[in-house]
């Protein structure tokens, strides 16, 4: 008799890396069959990994083109693309010419021509003996320059790992001016670690700032990381040798280190599963000498997304926050604010006096580890805690059905010209919704993800935008499809009136509500459920919600004729 290959939703959803629920929607979209064998489930991972080589091979030429300034030259010659095996000596080429500028310092070095004393072994362990492509002579042949105050390696070396490698890993490498905030805001003395140096951008910034080199530690889980951090080191600090930078930067696992420091600086991993910039902070705490310090550049999502709240508790009631530093989109390819956090453990706890954007300080106030947006003058935050006290007000919690777009799985395949409209976020103005462009070519039950259908029929609901600086709401009377871009809303507010609402929500007054409170890009259901709604009678509802000077009006429900 044949052996059969049968498996189970949940063996499937193993060797494939993804949840049981993940396979079920594939088998319904047609992507595995009904019946699940390990072929087929091999046979999507083996297509799927092919994917990934390619995407990842097509991502070897994209660079970190924000990291440094200038080297135009140098970054012309990267964007052609450098084999993996070829990195290294590029590297050593980056390295010798900002000792000694010229051309072919590599092949001089080689040679025995050029050295650079004790640094030669940093040279060689980075070289590992290998050899290089005839190819690799058309970079280090040519004339570019390697500016001995910029991390040239860092940049050269973060442009030739895959996109999709550094996403996997949340590995961003640090421009040398951001380090040198953290730097500046926390100080340089003591005993001062970089937890994931990367090619040591922190460690550069100390050292600038007059940290004593041998009093500088660092790890990373990447091998060449470390090397590069070493070299670098070297490069700015030679008096000091190089036995210290074997014993003071290694390869290690921040999350296993013991010992105690008076300042951790550095930049950790974001993303992933436990959240890893919420484990690096916690570990900072721990490993931080009394009235030690941390500067440390974090997601900004860190300070105010439910998945950290456990990390801002600990800061909280642990240390005094210093400054924070709101810099935004910092790492090239990756739309993820970020924030340059310093406090002091021990002593004094919690927000005030902390130092925000170099522009204001922080008084006295309660700060809420649910939800930590610093950047809020004193102001700003007295007219937040009027709106959080409007008497009469009302909640979409539990008064509101809340539903995200359709997720088809396969837009390419289910969205077309014909079908049943959809209403993407890009579709969405306030008060207003375009005429969608896009279509759905199939039935709710063949799509990944679906609300229950009641939701986007309902007679009357708002649709708002997902993402974006703000949310935008309008309201949908013809029963429509929303696609995952567009979420829904439909209220169960006896006596509110729908078009009242899109107008509070739209509002400048809810929008800085929003800003302040959360500082998100995106706009998720326990937010909008937060947002005091001004309840007044019916008929005053419909005239604000009729009247041109709508705006102005709800500002006054929130704070009155004289403002907030």
């Amino acid at each position: 008799m044949k052996k059969t290959n049968k498996i189970t939703a949940a063996e499937a959803a193993g060797i494939l890396e993804v949840t049981a629920a993940t396979i079920k929607n594939w088998q319904k979209t047609g992507r595995l069959g009904p019946e699940l064998t390990l072929e087929a489930v091999n046979a999507v991972k083996a297509q799927a990994l092919h994917s990934r080589r390619n995407k990842a091979q097509l991502r070897q030429s994209q660079l970190c083109v924000k990291y440094i300034s200038g080297h135009e030259r140098l970054k012309k010659l990267l964007s052609r693309g450098v084999p993996e095996k070829d990195v290294p000596f590029v590297l050593a080429e980056a390295a010798l010419r900002s000792a000694a500028p010229g051309t072919n310092r590599l092949a001089a070095f080689l040679a025995g021509e050029l050295t650079l004393g004790e640094g030669d072994r940093l040279i060689n362990d980075l070289l590992d003996g290998g050899e290089p492509s005839p190819a690799v002579g058309g970079i280090t042949g040519a004339p570019w320059e390697a500016e001995p105050s910029a991390d040239v390696l860092g940049f050269i070396y973060a442009s030739t790992l895959p996109l999709n490698y550094r996403r996997s890993r949340g590995t961003y490498y640090t421009p040398l001016p951001h380090a040198r905030t953290a730097v500046e805001r926390a100080g340089s003395g003591g005993r001062i670690l970089d937890p994931c140096c990367g090619s040591g951008s922190f460690l550069l910034a100390a050292a600038e700032a007059g940290a004593d080199p041998k009093n500088l530690f660092a790890m990373d889980i990447d091998p060449m990381a470390v090397k590069l951090a070493r070299l670098n080191l070297y490069l700015r600090r030679p008096e000091a040798g190089t036995d210290y930078l074997y014993t003071n930067i290694t390869v290690k696992d921040f999350l296993t280190e013991t010992e105690k420091y008076d300042l951790i600086a550095g930049n950790p991993p974001w993303g992933g599963r436990p959240e890893r910039s919420s484990a690096f902070l916690l570990r900072a705490l721990e490993l931080l000498n009394d009235g030690g310090r941390l500067s440390l550049m974090l997601p900004q999502a860190l300070l105010t997304a439910r998945t950290h709240t456990a990390a801002r508790e600990a800061l909280l009631s642990e240390a005094r926050l210093l400054s924070a530093d709101y810099i935004g989109n910092v790492f090239y390819g990756v739309y993820c604010p970020a924030v340059i956090l310093t406090a002091e453990k021990g002593g004094r706890t919690g927000a005030e006096g902390c130092r925000v954007n170099g522009s204001f300080t922080i008084g006295r106030r309660e700060p809420d580890p649910r939800c930590l947006n610093l950047n809020v003058t004193d102001r700003e935050y007295a007219a937040l805690k009027k709106m959080r006290r409007l008497k009469n007000a009302v909640y979409l919690k539990g008064n509101a059905d809340f539903a995200l777009g359709v997720v088809t799985g396969d837009n390419r395949r289910l969205l077309s010209d014909s079908g049943e409209p959809v209403i993407r976020g890009t579709d969405v103005r306030p008060f207003e919704i375009r005429t969608p462009s896009v279509f759905l070519s199939c039935g709710l039950n063949q799509c990944q993800q679906a609300a229950p259908e009641h939701l986007y029929r309902a007679s009357e609901k708002l649709v708002y935008r997902f993402v974006g600086r703000r949310p935008v709401f309008a309201v949908d009377r013809l029963g429509r499809l929303t696609l995952n871009s567009c979420n829904i809303i439909v209220p169960r507010v006896e006596g509110l009136d729908i078009d009242y609402l899109a107008a509070v929500l739209n509002s400048t007054a809810v929008g800085f509500y929003m800003e302040k409170t959360f500082a998100a890009e995106k706009w998720l259901r326990w937010m909008l459920e937060e947002v005091p709604i001004p309840m007044i009678p019916a008929a005053r509802q419909r005239e604000i919600a009729a009247s041109p000077n709508w705006d102005s009006m709800i500002g006054e429900l929130y704070f009155g004729k004289n403002g907030g």
